[in-house]
């Protein structure tokens, strides 16, 4: 594991209503790649990033880390993952799950798909730094 020189505290410098920048610090990777792609619609509630797209579409990891966690709950799969240096991430709202627990990933790696759920193609991330959750969308550069 390499060393990160610096702070782990971001400073997010706003733009746009939409256009979040991360400087200094360390998110998972400075900022995360979005877990889906072609996102129909997202609303952040609370801290978490609601992300809608297409059922069956291929979630992805949104940095490098390992899989701490896969848990299944009446179809719908949960992962978290452990970026190092306190960042860690979580996707729930995922089907066909291709990660197992320890497994190392590199951020765009395939992580499962989309299911149907109570919301069909509605994923969910979560973000936290050292046990504290943080708001999602402030670090998911969406288009």
């Amino acid at each position: 594991m390499q060393a990160i020189l610096g702070t782990t505290q971001p400073q997010l410098l706003v733009r746009a209503a939409e256009e979040v920048a991360v400087f200094g610090g360390r998110g998972p990777g400075g900022v995360l790649t979005p877990p889906l792609e072609r996102v129909l619609d997202r609303r952040a509630t609370g801290s978490l990033l609601n992300l809608l797209a297409a059922a069956g579409s291929t979630v992805r990891a949104p940095a490098d880390g390992r899989v701490d966690s896969v848990r299944d709950r009446d179809g719908l799969g949960t992962l978290a993952l452990d970026h190092g240096n306190g960042w860690e991430s979580s996707l729930s709202g995922l089907a066909g799950v291709l990660a197992l627990a320890g497994q190392q990933v590199r951020r765009g790696n395939a992580l499962g798909t989309l299911a149907e759920g109570l919301t069909p193609g509605q994923g969910v991330l979560g973000l936290s730094l050292n046990g504290w959750m943080l708001p999602a969308s402030r670090y998911v550069l969406l288009s």
